[in-house]
Formats: C-alpha cells, structure tokens, sequence
C-alpha cells in the first residue's frame, strides 16, 4: 500500500512540476548573462524569424506591422497549457476571413533552445498550430511586452497597441473580439490620413 501511494504522491508532484515550468513567472535563464543582451533592440519593430512548419514558412516578419493586425501566441514548446491554447487561437482564426490580420505563435527561447525541426516536430505533434511559427532569438517582444506567464495571447494593431492580453488560456471570444476592434481601429486611422 505504501508503494502506492508513493508512487500516487510522486506522479502528482511532477505534473506540478511540469506545469510550474511553462507558467513560471521567472525564467531560469538570465538575459543578461547572454551575448546578445548588449544587442536587444530597444523598441518596436521586432524582428521575428518564422520557420518551417505545418502552416508556416521560413523567413521573418515584423511585430508590430504596419496595417495588420496580428494576434501573438507566446508560447513554452512542450508546455501543455501552452499547447492547449492553440486551439483556441485556431477557432479565433477560424472566424476571422480578413487578409490585414496575422497568427503567429511565437516560442519561447528561455532555457535550452529547440532546433528548428525539433520546433516543427513539436508543433506538427502536439499543437493544431496552422499558421506562423516563430522564434523571438533576443526576447525582444516577449520582455517589450512583458510577457509572463506562458502562454500569453495578445493581440495588436499595426502600430503595436495592445487590444487583448490574456494569460493562461484564453477564449477564442475573447481573441475574436481583440482582432476586430483592433481591426476598426486600423480602419479609422487610415480613413483619417
């Protein structure tokens, strides 16, 4: 009985332990301890490099992005909260059909980094991810947008205003919403100019 329940007790601390480590509040890594610490870009635009996976290409997009709206996933590769959002942000998608709006997924490189095709097998095996996939190398956006915890959606208008923050999880409602008010808001202001 004794081994049971040990096992019982062991099995429940490390499904806590795996959850602390993709909603932790404080990374294990110190930005400032790395090369590129001296080179973290001090604003907006950030440069984020997409890679190749299901629903995404490789190359690079800006963040913000001049008359596009973009919704932003950040996110822990194998963080099963992390993993769970995707589909939410896949049904917000799924409801939005204007071509001014971007997904993208934006993993976190705090820690050991993911290679590409570790990234892309992770994305295609545990995620319904159909749309950009990318990685913030400096921790630009993520530490300009104070991300914490992981995941945390966002969504942003072509001059990086934020219209939705949602830690944790958040409802495809909630994103939907985010995208077209942001999305009214880039109307007016290119109606005004």
């Amino acid at each position: 009985m004794r081994r049971r329940q040990f096992l019982a007790s062991s099995t429940a601390v490390g499904a806590v332990t795996l959850l602390a480590g993709c909603l932790d509040a404080e990374s294990e890594a110190d930005p400032s301890d790395s090369p590129e610490s001296e080179a973290v870009e001090p604003g907006p635009p950030f440069e984020i490099r997409t890679i190749e996976a299901r629903g995404s290409e490789r190359g690079t997009i800006s963040v913000p992005d001049e008359g596009i709206v973009q919704v932003l996933h950040f996110a822990r590769s194998y963080c099963p909260t992390s993993e769970g959002q995707t589909e939410n942000v896949a049904e917000a998608m799924s409801e939005s059909n204007e071509e001014r709006v971007r997904f993208v997924t934006i993993n976190d490189w705090s820690g050991p980094a993911d290679t590409d095709a570790e990234l892309a097998e992770w994305w295609a095996e545990n995620t319904v991810g159909d749309w950009l996939l990318g990685v913030d190398e400096s921790a630009s956006s993520t530490d300009y947008y104070e991300i914490v915890p992981f995941p945390t959606t966002i969504v942003i208008d072509g001059s990086g205003e934020v219209y939705h923050r949602g830690s944790g999880g958040t409802s495809s409602s909630n994103i939907s919403y985010a995208v077209e008010t942001a999305l009214e808001s880039e109307t007016g202001e290119n109606q005004s100019e």
